[in-house]
């Protein structure tokens, strides 16, 4: 509303707090979450490399660098194709001081381990597991077809994993103490309004 010799006053447009079409929780048509016209990639190891700083494990479709960022923590990357490294960025960072780590390599596995936390790469499929100081499973992949990447105006990444039987997986809601459970359902998790993203 304006008056005369007043300025329009600002209109007030409501913003969704969701800007998905979908409600939290909402699983859409699944088709979309298939991969469609991608053959399987080879994530096999055939070549493994070691440096100071990290761990390169060579296939087929891509490199799988394994770096010790501090006792607790490994990054895992994957650079597709035969290139050696990749453009900079944050991924590159190194870590504050030396990592004391180690690395071995037999004929069906390969593990990159500090004193907290150890990766293990089934060479055959190229899946990883993510094990604690105890080698209790933290994480793993599944065996067959771990991962998928699809290249072109956006790329496009899956990744497979097998949980365990006994483990409860949650996503968290809107509310404090809004948990959904998403053990061995289809689940569409979206970001929703700003304030609210994790």
């Amino acid at each position: 509303v304006s008056g005369r010799g007043q300025t329009p006053a600002a209109r007030t447009v409501p913003q969704k707090i969701n800007p998905s079409p979908h409600h939290f929780g909402e699983c859409p048509d699944v088709s979309i979450l298939r991969l469609k016209d991608i053959p399987e990639m080879d994530c096999s190891i055939r070549t493994i490399r070691k440096t100071k700083r990290y761990l390169d494990l060579i296939g087929p479709s891509g490199t799988l660098r394994v770096t010790p960022i501090a006792s607790d923590i490994i990054r895992i990357r994957f650079i597709q194709g035969t290139a050696a490294g990749s453009a900079d960025g944050y991924w590159n960072l190194e870590p504050d001081h030396p990592v004391v780590w180690t690395a071995r390599a037999g004929k069906d596995l390969a593990e990159a381990a500090t004193d907290k936390i150890a990766v293990r790469i089934n060479r055959r499929t190229g899946a990883l597991r993510l094990l604690d100081q105890n080698r209790k499973i933290l994480l793993a992949e599944r065996q067959v077809a771990p991962r998928q990447i699809r290249r072109g105006a956006v790329s496009e990444t899956w990744n497979h994993f097998e949980w365990q039987e006994k483990e409860k997986i949650y996503a968290k809601g809107f509310l404090k103490e809004d948990l959904e459970r998403i053990n061995r359902k289809a689940r569409y998790i979206n970001f929703g309004g700003k304030k609210m993203r994790m």
